[in-house]
């Protein structure tokens, strides 16, 4: 009789703490998953969690039928991002960029818009090489590093700029930029294969980079006899031009650029260019500020493999799970929810002459 009354209240007992585990199951699950979730995609105050979807792969973006973007991929990138706005380079030319400010803060959203496009982009790619059967070893990826590092003048400083720039190591760089960059480069070759066009249009390109000397003293020479643009009878030169003028790819292509230096081959919805930068100035209009870029440029027209990305990026099924974007198909992009945000990033575009943040 005894045995069996210890035995229901051992029962109790278990059955007790059975409970109480499955209590703190569900309590870790509300704190560390449902909270945070619900904080990021249903609630302004999204800074409480970001400690949490920095750390956790929270869904973002799903692009079918089983690739995603993870809430970790986008937050430190876009805390990346901000770092390097807000590095002393920027504020050496008096382009600092400051978050802080509503403006800023507006700023800031629109560019977390432009890399979740990008981080989707760079899924799609890998989608479709996986799709080609086109691989990226580790190996060509530590292979591509040393390559890097070897044409940099000091490794070491190569690696702390890093750090100091965008706070990324290594390991950060090869995934967030050598991998994406050579699943690109093997898609682009693949491309190439199938479009003679465009493949002869490349191959120019890469002649034309070939012969040039690693001082540019012979680019005007090159772009007169390679260039199919207006400029090149007079050696490439383009002059003083605003960088919103410029065509986007370009211009992203000479963002980091000093003057003397030199682009590789850039691939835009025109063709393919190699830019070389002359001078940088900032000119003052009606109290704004702006920044004016002095060029010359070899171009090579050709059918484009930024065409051909976007046809294939706008067949992908994409659902962005957060509120605040969504995948606009037709467009193939990211796009803002709100009308008005929507509104704003098109009239910063077009009306922040040379800010850097958008």
């Amino acid at each position: 009789m005894g045995e069996t009354e210890l035995t229901k209240g051992g029962n109790k007992i278990t059955k007790a703490i059975k409970r109480w585990r499955w209590l703190w199951i569900g309590v870790l699950i509300l704190v560390f998953f449902v909270l945070p979730f619900s904080l990021y995609f249903f609630s302004p105050a999204r800074k409480i969690a970001d400690s949490f979807l920095k750390r956790l792969p929270y869904p973002v973006a799903i692009i079918f039928p089983w690739r995603i973007v993870s809430s970790k991929d986008l937050l430190v990138s876009l805390d990346s991002v901000k770092k390097y706005y807000q590095s002393p380079d920027f504020a050496k030319i008096n382009l600092r960029v400051d978050f802080s400010t509503p403006e800023g803060q507006k700023r800031l959203k629109i560019k977390e818009k432009d890399i979740l496009d990008k981080l989707i982009e760079d899924q799609i790619i890998q989608k479709i090489c996986h799709e080609q059967g086109i691989k990226v070893t580790d190996g060509e990826i530590q292979e591509k590093l040393l390559s890097v590092l070897k044409n940099v003048d000091d490794s070491k400083v190569f690696i702390d700029n890093l750090r100091k720039t965008y706070g990324w190591g290594v390991a950060e760089y090869k995934n967030n930029v050598i991998k994406n960059q050579l699943y690109l480069e093997k898609l682009i070759q693949s491309y190439l294969k199938d479009n003679e066009e465009t493949k002869a249009a490349f191959q120019r390109a890469s002649k034309a980079l070939a012969e040039l000397k690693s001082d540019n003293s012979n680019f005007s020479e090159v772009a007169a006899k390679y260039s199919e643009g207006e400029s090149a009878s007079s050696g490439g030169k383009l002059g003083w031009m605003k960088r919103e003028f410029l065509v986007k790819e370009v211009d992203e292509a000479i963002g980091e650029l000093k003057a003397g230096e030199r682009t590789g081959i850039v691939e835009s919805s025109l063709g393919y260019h190699i830019v070389l930068l002359e001078e940088r100035r900032l000119v003052e209009n009606a109290g704004e500020k702006s920044e004016e870029v002095k060029i010359s440029q070899i171009f090579i027209r050709s059918n484009s493999f930024i065409s051909w990305l976007q046809e294939q990026k706008s067949k992908q099924k994409v659902w962005i799970i957060t509120k605040e974007y969504f995948w606009d198909q037709k467009e193939a992009r990211v796009r803002f929810s709100d009308p008005e945000m929507d509104q704003k990033e098109f009239f910063y575009r077009i009306k922040a002459d040379g800010d850097p943040s958008v």
